[in-house]
């Protein structure tokens, strides 16, 4: 998973300046060549430029060549290398000699000849593969490609923005304690740059003992998460983004995000893999709680085959109305392309009354139910023929009886009625109702006017777009 510490992102991919030899910038593109054609550019540009600013190396057998032609005048303050960063001990002694560096991007698998000979990217002999980076004292900017947490302990103290693409690697969990793996530590890292609005830091699953750097500010984090202890010390962090996908923690967990002073925005998503239920949700309305996302898809790993029934529990749904200040709600939206069987066991109107009071929302998306809970006494409805549109999603018609009325599309209806602030909405229903009803519905919508007009009511489901 990527990650960003501290700034915006050094020099984007593709991004950093290709000028004439004028600008003092140097490009070469030597990726799968022969160690003599890798040499050709390097040595040229040092020929006719002795005063480069930057440097652009497409493949890592060019790499080493370009620093060793270039001499070491001191003029070097960006270097960019696209590709696996392989032989990574004998190339960055190449990068030290130009001690002017202030922004270095090794974007790729780094890994030793060591790694590389056994077919191992994650020999523990190499964590400190790094380590030279710290002889370059005016280092500021860094992005690294796929490394491991352990080799980020070596990092120069004065870095302040940091974009990493972090490896997993092999994860063994235990039950309650999340994944064990290498921990990470970057607590001796300032990366307090604030001079940027759109910094943003992704980090790989964050466990119970990680020290994140604390000086972070104007920065989004975003990570998956098996502990929040992590992060309740980045006291001036005003935005935060927890992704629960294999565990959830605890109300009295989450409670503690509320210690971080700076903390204005948070979002927290969860998926019915990672699990939540109403006392975990008791702690979301003392969070400044903006964005919630509760998603239905599977554990990645999970047996296609099980008969397992996924659930969003009637009381977590009676738990938003007290968060009024939601500016966006995803609720059952299925993500990463896959497909699960969730039944939402609120009824529609008590789904209407759970939004009624999100006056501030702003985005609405709730979508991928298979079923939603039938309401009380609409079983008494007379089932009706299978209709056109009905087919798709299923209707009351062909014998099955009707479990949805009318009453509980419209609060529905006039509860997004009453959300002014929303600009981007997408409801869609599984429903079960008669003909009769259906048309009722429809007809209370059309009156509405506006986009509530456009809304789709049929005997086997709703549609409400924005």
């Amino acid at each position: 998973m990527a990650a960003a510490f501290g700034g915006a992102a050094a020099a984007a991919a593709g991004q950093l300046p290709a000028q004439a030899a004028a600008s003092g910038t140097a490009s070469s593109t030597a990726a799968d060549t022969t160690a003599a054609a890798a040499a050709t550019a390097p040595r040229q540009a040092a020929n006719t430029q002795m005063q480069l600013a930057h440097l652009r190396v497409e493949g890592h057998t060019a790499l080493g060549l370009a620093l060793q032609q270039l001499p070491a005048t001191g003029s070097l303050t960006s270097l960019f290398c696209r590709a696996d960063f392989a032989g990574a001990e004998q190339q960055l002694p190449a990068v030290l000699r130009h001690t002017a560096l202030r922004s270095v991007t090794l974007w790729g698998t780094v890994y030793t000849e060591h790694d590389r000979g056994s077919g191992e990217v994650h020999s523990q002999d190499d964590d400190d593969v790094l380590a030279p980076l710290t002889g370059l004292a005016q280092l500021t900017r860094l992005r690294l490609g796929s490394v491991r947490p352990a080799q980020l302990r070596c990092l120069p103290v004065q870095l302040r923005q940091l974009e990493v693409n972090l490896t997993d690697g092999e994860l063994e969990e235990e039950e309650g304690l999340g994944p064990q793996q290498a921990v990470l530590q970057l607590g001796h890292l300032i990366l307090e740059d604030n001079s940027y609005d759109d910094d943003q830091l992704l980090v790989h699953p964050i466990g119970v003992h990680d020290v994140l750097p604390p000086n972070l500010r104007h920065s989004e984090f975003q990570a998956d998460c098996f502990s929040v202890a992590p992060f309740l010390a980045l006291q001036q962090l005003p935005q935060l983004e927890l992704c629960f996908d294999a565990q959830a923690p605890a109300a009295h967990q989450l409670r503690k995000l509320s210690s971080m002073k700076g903390l204005t925005e948070l979002q927290l998503q969860y998926s019915n893999a990672g699990g939540y239920d109403a006392a975990a949700a008791t702690a979301w309305a003392q969070l400044p709680l903006r964005n919630l996302r509760l998603l239905n898809y599977p554990a990645l790993d999970a047996d296609p085959s099980s008969s397992k029934r996924m659930v969003t529990p009637r009381a977590v749904v009676g738990r938003l109305s007290a968060l009024t200040q939601l500016t966006c709600l995803v609720l059952g939206d299925v993500m990463l392309g896959g497909t699960a069987s969730v039944h939402l066991l609120a009824t529609v109107g008590q789904l209407a009354a759970a939004l009624a009071p999100l006056t501030g929302l702003q985005e609405l998306c709730i979508k991928g139910f298979v079923s939603v809970a039938a309401d009380a006494g609409a079983a008494a409805g007379k089932p009706k023929s299978r209709s056109k549109a009905g087919k798709a999603t299923g209707s009351a018609g062909g014998g099955v009886v009707a479990q949805h009325g009318a009453d509980g599309v419209l609060a529905l209806l006039q509860a997004l009625a009453g959300l002014s602030r929303l600009h981007a909405v997408l409801v869609e229903l599984p429903l079960a109702m008669t003909q009769q009803d259906a048309a009722r519905a429809a007809a209370a919508a059309q009156g509405m006017g506006g986009w509530l007009a456009e809304a789709r009511v049929w005997e086997g489901g709703l549609q409400v777009k924005l």
